[in-house]
């Protein structure tokens, strides 16, 4: 990707936007910045301002090329699995069925008994 540096030793991020056919987004920001050499300020910076949000990476210019930088990053996405649903819509109505003659069964068995002592 190329594209226009608005300016040196200010932080930009990359994040994900849409993951790839299969896999989990991945939410994290991963901060660099473009600078002739290391800024100790910017870094400084960056620790306070954004805590918890990972580290800052320092982009260097290019050996033969003062203005022209390359930035390299590997990022893994995790696999998403999908798993078939069980238990569809059709499985609420034998659950209840089933309490229901539990219920009923329980109650028989105990008017069986009042009436046996009568």
């Amino acid at each position: 990707m190329e594209g226009i540096i608005y300016e040196l030793d200010k932080p930009y991020y990359i994040q994900e936007i849409t993951p790839p056919k299969g896999y989990g987004l991945d939410t994290k920001k991963y901060w660099f910045y473009f600078g002739a050499s290391r800024n100790a300020e910017t870094e400084q910076s960056f620790a306070a301002n954004h805590q918890g949000e990972g580290e800052l990476k320092y982009v260097a210019p290019k050996a033969n090329n003062a203005t022209s930088y390359t930035l390299n990053m590997e990022l893994t996405d995790e696999k998403v699995y999908v798993l078939p649903e069980t238990g569809g819509a059709g499985s609420e109505i034998f659950v209840v069925s089933g309490i229901l003659m539990l219920c009923a069964a329980f109650g028989l068995i105990i008017f069986v008994k009042k009436i046996r002592k009568i």
